[in-house]
C-alpha cells in the first residue's frame, strides 16, 4: 500500500466491517445504494469558482472567517459530518499526518461540520488535531457550499447516522449533515481542487490535497 492510498485502504476495512455486519438481504442493498450515491453528482462548487466565504467560530469560541485565512495563503477545507461517523474520523485522522506538510505549502487547513463545540472538541482531543475544527451552526457553510444532504433510508443499517441523534449533537438541533467535501482554494479564493462525493465512505487523499497544493506553488 502507497501513502497515496493510505485513507482509502483504510476506508474500505472499516466499509467491509460494516457491511459485513448486516444480514446478506441488507448488505447486498446497501452496497447497491452505496454504489449509486457515488455515480450521483454533488451540486457543490466546481473546480474553478469561487469559494463562498463564510464566518464560524471554531471549538475554543473564536470566529474564524474564510476570507481572513486566505490573506495568508492557499486553505483546505474539510467538511465532515460528525465525531460519531467512523470514516470522518479516518479522515481527521490521516489529515493530521500530512498537516505538517500543508502548512510547509504555506496552506491553512479547517476542518468543518455541524457537531456542537462539546462534541467537535472531544474529536479534536481523541485524534490530538493541530487545526481548527469550525463549527457550522445550522449548517449554514455546507449549505452556501451545496452540500446539505437527505438520508436514505435504505442505508439504515450501514449509516451510523441512524444510531445517532443529531438533534442533540448538531448546534441548533439541526438534524441535516453536509456530504463529506474537500476543496483545495487558492489565496485569490477560487476552488483548485474538489472531491465530493454522495457515498460519505469516499474521500479524497490527503496526499492528493498535497499535491495540489503543490501545484498552486510559483514555478
Amino acid at each position: 500500500m502507497t501513502t497515496e492510498q493510505e485513507l482509502a485502504a483504510e476506508s474500505e476495512q472499516a466499509r467491509r466491517e460494516l457491511l459485513g455486519r448486516l444480514p446478506p438481504a441488507e448488505r447486498e442493498t446497501a452496497a447497491r445504494q452505496l454504489e449509486a450515491l457515488a455515480r450521483v453528482a454533488t451540486a457543490g462548487i466546481d473546480v474553478g469558482g469561487i469559494a463562498p466565504d463564510f464566518e464560524l467560530r471554531n471549538i475554543h469560541g473564536y470566529r474564524v472567517s474564510l476570507s481572513e485565512r486566505l490573506r495568508a495563503g492557499p486553505v483546505v477545507l474539510s467538511f465532515f459530518r460528525g465525531a460519531w461517523c467512523s470514516f470522518c474520523n479516518l479522515e481527521l485522522r490521516a489529515l493530521q499526518r500530512r498537516l505538517p506538510q500543508i502548512e510547509a505549502l504555506g496552506a491553512t487547513l479547517l476542518a468543518i461540520s455541524p457537531e456542537t463545540a462539546e462534541h467537535s472538541a472531544k474529536v479534536a482531543e481523541r485524534h490530538h488535531l493541530g487545526y481548527d475544527i469550525l463549527i457550522d451552526a445550522g449548517n449554514r457553510a455546507a449549505q452556501a457550499y451545496g452540500l446539505i444532504s437527505e438520508p436514505h433510508q435504505s442505508l439504515a443499517g450501514f449509516d451510523e447516522r441512524f444510531g445517532v441523534d443529531l438533534a442533540e449533537y448538531n448546534a441548533e438541533g439541526d438534524t441535516r449533515l453536509p456530504v463529506p467535501a474537500t476543496f483545495v482554494v487558492t489565496a485569490a479564493g477560487r476552488v483548485a481542487a474538489a472531491h465530493q462525493a454522495g457515498d460519505w465512505t469516499q474521500r479524497m487523499e490527503p496526499d492528493a490535497v498535497i499535491e495540489h497544493l503543490r501545484g498552486l506553488q510559483p514555478q
